[in-house]
């Protein structure tokens, strides 16, 4: 229960209501319900409960989310989405159990898939020739980099950037237009007393942020999701082949083709080791920064990589070198 807004379960429309399909994810589930309006127009909803008792921080950053999602979609081209949300709160509003009224959040519904979802749908596509796969690769790259220009212009950051949280959908046109959720970990000028109730997913975010050895909230939170992202965008555009080779076997939210092992130690990835044998002197050019990145140990001192720029999209010569452990270097001649 919510104001001016009458819930109708969707597998009940669909006369399946023993079938409810439910999205699960940080301590939480979501439901899909339709809503018809006073016009009559008929919208789709996400409703999002908590299975645990919902801290201060998360309540509070709730009721204040939605002007903060305003003012990034209005500041967004139309191929940019950040979900709106609502949140219900008891005593008069929320989703009703057993008799108690609990907290929820109404977001508006996401007719797109999870970005893994995506492309794994795009790879094994046999209709979909690869110098089409490499153009909706790139494609989706360059939005992902203004999506993260947008919240740095506005001075916030996501905090999860991953690909369970970013759905994209194909329009009529063949255009790919982005759709941002899930903003428990989110960072702006209004919210930053607001502690974050998670700090990222493991595959896509700094380890030294995850492990708490670096406090990196706010606008350095999104440094490593972005170069992670763009660097497998860019991999997958150059050669296919590297999803067969290192993708999971499941589509979860999970790392596309970098996990965090490979994060942890970069030095010692194959996946790096493979994409740099590719000679993209662009695709060298973002794993260079992601590797200066991940050998800070000082989050005062980090700075917003050069690779997240969307106005710096240049390849320069690369600065980190991997060298191998069994790769000895042979001993200098002696002069005659």
């Amino acid at each position: 229960k919510g104001p001016s807004f009458d819930p109708t379960w969707i597998e009940k429309l669909k006369r399946n209501p023993r079938k409810a399909k439910s999205f699960t994810g940080n301590f939480a589930v979501t439901y899909h319900f339709q809503s018809r309006k006073h016009g009559g127009k008929v919208t789709d909803y996400g409703i999002r409960m908590w299975h645990s008792k919902v801290k201060g921080d998360d309540l509070k950053r709730y009721r204040l989310l939605n002007s903060e999602l305003e003012k990034l979609n209005k500041a967004s081209p139309g191929y940019i989405r950040f979900a709106p949300m609502e949140l219900f709160e008891p005593e008069e509003y929320g989703f009703l159990v057993k008799g108690n009224r609990h907290p929820c959040l109404r977001m508006e519904w996401q007719d797109a898939e999870n970005l893994d979802i995506f492309i794994h749908n795009i790879m094994k596509d046999k209709n979909i020739n690869f110098e089409s796969k490499k153009n909706l690769f790139r494609e989706i790259k360059q939005k992902v980099l203004e999506t993260g220009e947008i919240l740095h212009r506005l001075k916030c950051s996501h905090g999860d950037l991953s690909s369970g949280n970013i759905m994209l959908s194909q329009q009529k046109d063949g255009s790919i237009k982005i759709h941002v959720i899930d903003f428990d970990s989110s960072y702006s000028q209004t919210l930053s007393n607001l502690r974050p109730s998670s700090i990222g997913h493991e595959d896509w975010q700094h380890p030294g942020y995850i492990s708490g050895k670096l406090d990196m909230f706010g606008p350095k939170s999104d440094y490593c999701p972005l170069l992670t992202l763009i660097i497998t965008l860019e991999a997958l555009a150059t050669d296919i082949d590297l999803y067969d080779q290192f993708a999971p076997p499941s589509q979860d939210g999970s790392g596309i083709l970098i996990r965090k092992k490979d994060l942890v130690s970069p030095e010692n990835s194959p996946v790096f080791r493979a994409m740099l044998d590719l000679n993209n002197s662009m695709l060298t050019t973002y794993i260079d920064d992601l590797f200066m990145l991940l050998n800070q140990n000082n989050a005062l001192t980090i700075k917003r990589p050069n690779s997240v720029h969307v106005n710096q999209q240049v390849a320069r010569p690369a600065v980190s070198v991997i060298v191998s452990k069994h790769e000895v270097s042979a001993k200098p001649r002696k002069a005659t």
